[in-house]
């Protein structure tokens, strides 16, 4: 701001008010992507990923200690559960949730077990918010697990 000069006024430089509108605008735009309709998909994204790390450390628990690690979906409570010790619950919150069961052994419904061979009984498991979907496809032969985009 200038400092009144001969029979000038106080006020703001044309320079001054662009810089303040463009830290408007970038501020403007952070919020929006946080709270706008891209953050279904990062919730998406936040919750297949979490999974996946999960069912690697079920796995690796599963051949660390030589017994079989589940994961399993708990619907009413919107949430997976882990037989690994110490494991937290992972929230799901309004996603819609699917798990298939895969081909081998006597599949439970919404249950994925982790093998102490370094297998699974293998299975999908799909989540999906409005248009966004995500699937976590978990190897039977493997244990290992493939992140896709939905259909």
């Amino acid at each position: 701001m200038r400092a009144g000069a001969k029979g000038r006024e106080d006020g703001f430089t044309l320079v001054e008010i662009l810089v303040t509108m463009a830290i408007l605008a970038l501020a403007a735009g952070v919020a929006f992507r946080s709270i706008g309709p891209g953050a279904l998909d990062r919730r998406i994204v936040l919750v297949a990923e979490t999974i996946a790390a999960e069912i690697g450390r079920l796995r690796a628990e599963a051949i660390r200690s030589g017994r079989a690690g589940r994961l399993a979906y708990e619907p009413q409570a919107a949430r997976f559960v882990s037989s690994r010790p110490g494991a937290l619950p992972i929230p799901v919150g309004a996603l819609a949730v699917a798990v298939e069961p895969g081909p081998v052994g006597r599949p439970v419904p919404g249950e994925l077990r982790l093998l102490p061979d370094g297998s699974a009984t293998g299975g999908r498991i799909l989540l999906a918010a409005g248009a966004s979907r995500r699937v976590l496809s978990v190897s039977a032969l493997t244990g290992r697990v493939r992140r896709e985009d939905g259909p």
